[in-house]
């Protein structure tokens, strides 16, 4: 299997894991501890996510990729053991805040180092499509993961759900052996673009981030504005406003399941997006913004279940376009030696906006109603996306 593939591999089984975790791990802390409480978990989780973040990317660089994904699986297993334990013996705060901490810096260290690691294992000029790719992956086993999770943590016992998770990271584990400690792409058979980024002798991260007409630091605001308004959305509110109908934990498990479907057909449109029109990739990631609003401001009003989850699966698509044409935008534009830190950079805009929104959504939902954070998310959307969208059409 070539190194590329086995990656993609990897990425998927991760991805599984992850997100089965994280929808058992937030319906377990909501019905046992109320969303404040889970809050405040999802939150130790992010900020030990963050700080790994602030130099995983730095260490991917200067020290391996390769290396830095190893260590970051195993923290995962490390992670998944931990809270199975804690479930299995009962309520312990200090182990299940062990093993939500460990999770947060496992993937602190595993994101930038992924990106890193996908940037060298990708021919020059074809990381655009090759993301597009990754996103379809990522949201079929994020949807396969969803749609059984949800449904799983009402027939199946806790600890035997953590403990499968750990089973799932090991064998990513055993699978990334298989990948060169070294990789390299193939030399590309397309020339590289004339305004590419200068070589990375002479750059520093500043002088990247300004490349052409500073696509990489727009691109870095634009994935920070997306995920400060729905990161928390998405995460905490819906499940708790599922559960505050009676909805119950499968309806949030079909919900995951249909954002990630929409994932899946919105990253097969991205990969067919011309990476040499410029024009044409800010209208798909502004039109994304504006419409991203209107279906989060929706969603306040969504008192169906068929119609919150068809409003559910739409913000998957969106997400599915936009998310992989604004990644790959930002990473055409970095150099090699830079791939770690710049997408250290993309994960710490968006990771690093999850602690304020789970902190905001949490306030909101205790001060006004479980449903105001989609009202609050639509407004800055609506307001980023005008000013980004006017801003990129006068550049242009």
């Amino acid at each position: 299997m070539k190194p590329l593939r086995t990656w993609l591999a990897v990425a998927g089984i991760v991805a599984i894991g992850d997100q089965a975790f994280f929808v058992v791990l937030s319906l377990f802390l909501l019905s046992s501890y109320g969303s404040g409480i889970a809050a405040s978990f999802l939150t130790a989780a992010s900020v030990a996510r963050l700080a790994l973040i602030l130099v995983g990317g730095w260490t991917a660089d200067r020290w391996s990729p390769y290396r830095c994904i190893q260590v970051g699986l195993v923290l995962r297993i490390a992670s998944f053991l931990i809270v199975g334990l804690d479930s299995l013996g009962g309520p312990s705060v200090p182990l299940l805040s062990c093993g939500v901490v460990l999770f947060g810096a496992g993937d602190g260290l595993y994101l930038p180092s992924s990106g890193a690691l996908l940037k060298r294992l990708t021919n020059h000029g074809d990381f655009s499509r090759t993301i597009s790719w990754v996103q379809v992956i990522t949201s079929v086993a994020t949807g396969l993961a969803g749609a059984t999770s949800g449904f799983s943590f009402e027939a199946v016992p806790l600890h035997s759900l953590f403990f499968s998770f750990a089973l799932l990271a090991l064998a990513a584990f055993a699978l990334f052996h298989a990948i060169p400690a070294t990789p390299s792409a193939a030399p590309a058979a397309d020339k590289a673009p004339s305004d590419q980024s200068p070589p990375s002798a002479s750059t520093s991260l500043r002088t990247v981030m300004m490349t052409n007409g500073g696509t990489v630091a727009v691109g870095l605001l634009t994935a920070l504005l997306i995920d400060a308004s729905l990161s928390g959305a998405l995460n905490i509110v819906l499940p708790a406003r599922y559960l505050e109908l009676g909805w119950g934990g499968g309806s949030f498990g079909v919900a995951v399941c249909l954002f990630a479907l929409g994932g899946v057909l919105g990253g097969i449109i991205a990969s067919r997006t011309p990476a040499d029109r410029p024009a044409l990739r800010n209208a798909v990631i502004n039109g994304g913004i504006l419409v991203f609003a209107a279906l989060t401001c929706a969603l306040y009003f969504a008192l169906s279940e068929p119609v919150s989850l068809a409003l559910v699966a739409a913000l998957g698509l969106c997400a599915g376009v936009a998310a992989p044409t604004l990644i790959g935008d930002i990473m055409n534009n970095a150099p090699p030696d830079f791939a770690g830190r710049v997408y250290s950079a993309i994960n710490l805009v968006t990771y690093g906006s999850a602690p304020i929104a789970y902190a905001a959504c949490g306030f909101l939902m205790a001060r006004f109603s479980t449903a105001a954070p989609f009202l609050v998310g639509a407004a800055l959307l609506a307001l980023g996306g005008a000013v980004r969208a006017a801003t990129t059409s006068r550049s242009e």
